[in-house]
């Protein structure tokens, strides 16, 4: 006797997704699409998100005597053409399919630039632009478990957890914010082989719409969208309020638009009948990567920041994946403006003549700011050093040394820090240190400033983001 399972769910995109085609004609990374056109996650993104959970890099692993247990369970249940013992997938993805009664189907471009680690200015050459999938958009898929021996509903359903908390995610730029979604629906069905031999032969995985889906061993299968952290990892949950404006340029393609146009979700509009503004991953990582890089951040401790933000060697061809993910924040609560003033000749500070510069951008509201930290305990050999720039970065945001977006020499992008309203969690979900933390982040014993600045003990706070990370301390 044997089974089949099925998994018919469907995902929502909490935040854009980027999986590029092979051949891009419209920017230098198009979305791929199916033959309709529509947007589509293949079913080898699928699988390769789903087998990375199963992936554990503290399992025993030597080189030279052939041995390496962090690929053990990736290869019992998703399989291996390592001769002799290769053996099929225990589990069948499929490709996810952008749903027919999506909320949001738009397709936008976002483009950047590289900046230069000093002083912030553009490099040379070094713009890019991508399609995305805007947020808001649904997706279906499905997903079959051929063989419960080596891949059970328990072993599936955990990365299943983990993709509807954010641990997993889709496409790139995934640690810049891009690809999280939320498990909206999950429906397991399940075929007892052969006495089910006739059901199982006439049903489709593939039609959603099927009413076999409804009849025998199904199931509703719910997961929670609870903030996600990993034995080994810490997360900050900072809620944040906007002092004065913000401006992050959105990409252009109207002629009689604003010149400066605050970025924002395209497709969804909040209660007010106006688009989102949002804050990409890309703003933050580059404000706090910069920030951490300052000689007079980095002077007591070392040049870290490669250890968290991941680097690019050009000359060697090597790539360090970063550390941390950030996610995208969406503004909530905030009105829009337009200002319209002289244009400024860049080369002579002065007025163009019978020129005008029109800038749309949005003030006040608030946001959040999650940053998630992976195998802290790994970082190096001074873990709590390597974070205490990014602790000290913070501290800086919050004060209003440190801005985001554009304008900021003339006062936007500035936030402060509502530590009553955050979370920091280390070693798991449970193992919640927010109190201890904002104590040490403010710099006295009530967690709170008299005069509203952070005046933060960096060593005590950072070593508090290692505690328990390893289940031993998290030494430093």
């Amino acid at each position: 006797m044997s089974t089949r399972v099925y998994y018919r769910m469907t995902w929502e995109l909490l935040s854009p997704l980027s999986i590029g085609a092979a051949d891009s004609d419209q920017t230098d990374n198009d979305v791929l699409l199916d033959s309709k056109g529509d947007p589509i996650i293949p079913a080898g993104s699928v699988a390769g998100v789903l087998r990375s959970f199963f992936y554990d890099p503290y399992a025993r692993y030597d080189k030279d005597k052939n041995i390496d247990e962090r690929e053990d369970v990736c290869n019992r249940i998703f399989g291996t053409l390592d001769d002799p013992n290769n053996m099929d997938s225990a589990v069948r993805t499929y490709d996810a399919t952008l749903a027919s009664d999506s909320p949001n189907k738009t397709v936008s471009v976002r483009d950047g630039v590289k900046l230069k680690e000093d002083d912030k200015v553009p490099e040379a050459k070094k713009k890019f632009d991508r399609q995305i999938v805007e947020s808001g958009a649904t997706f279906q898929a499905c997903l079959e478990i051929l063989d419960e021996a080596r891949c059970s509903t328990d072993d599936l359903e955990a990365s299943l957890k983990a993709l509807g908390s954010g641990a997993l995610r889709f496409g790139s730029k995934s640690t810049r914010g891009y690809g999280k979604v939320k498990i909206v629906s999950c429906t397991r069905k399940r075929f007892s082989l052969p006495g089910e031999s006739d059901e199982w032969i006439d049903f489709d995985p593939m039609d959603m719409d099927d009413v076999a889906w409804e009849r025998g061993d199904t199931k509703p299968i719910t997961f929670n969208d609870e903030l996600y952290c990993g034995p080994h990892d810490a997360v900050l949950k900072l809620s944040l309020r906007l002092v004065g404006g913000i401006s992050v340029r959105e990409y252009q393609t109207e002629a009689d638009g604003a010149h400066y146009s605050q970025l924002s979700v395209h497709g969804i509009k909040d209660k007010n009948g106006e688009f989102i503004p949002v804050i990409p991953g890309t703003s933050w990582a580059g404000a706090l990567l910069a920030r951490c890089r300052n000689k007079y951040v980095v002077k007591s401790y070392g040049d870290y920041a490669s250890c968290l933000f991941g680097e690019v060697d050009e000359k060697s061809k090597t790539k360090v994946r970063s550390r941390l993910t950030i996610d995208e924040s969406r503004v909530l609560g905030s009105k829009r403006k337009q200002y319209t003033r002289n244009a400024i000749d860049r080369l002579t500070g002065g007025t163009v003549d019978t020129a005008l510069y029109t800038e749309d951008f949005c003030w006040g509201g608030t946001t959040e700011l999650i940053i998630s930290i992976r195998n802290v305990d790994r970082l190096g050999a001074s873990p709590a050093g390597i974070l205490q720039p990014l602790v000290a970065s913070l501290a800086d945001l919050h004060n209003g040394f440190l801005a985001v977006g554009g304008l900021t020499a003339v006062g936007r992008g500035m936030f402060t820090i509502d530590t009553a309203e955050s979370k920091v969690l280390v070693g798991g979900q449970d193992a919640e240190v927010t109190e201890e933390f904002f104590k040490a982040f403010m710099g006295n014993a009530d967690g709170r400033a008299k005069d509203g600045f952070a005046r933060p003990d960096v060593t005590a706070a950072a070593q508090l983001l290692c505690n328990g990370c390893n289940g031993k301390g998290g030494a430093a």
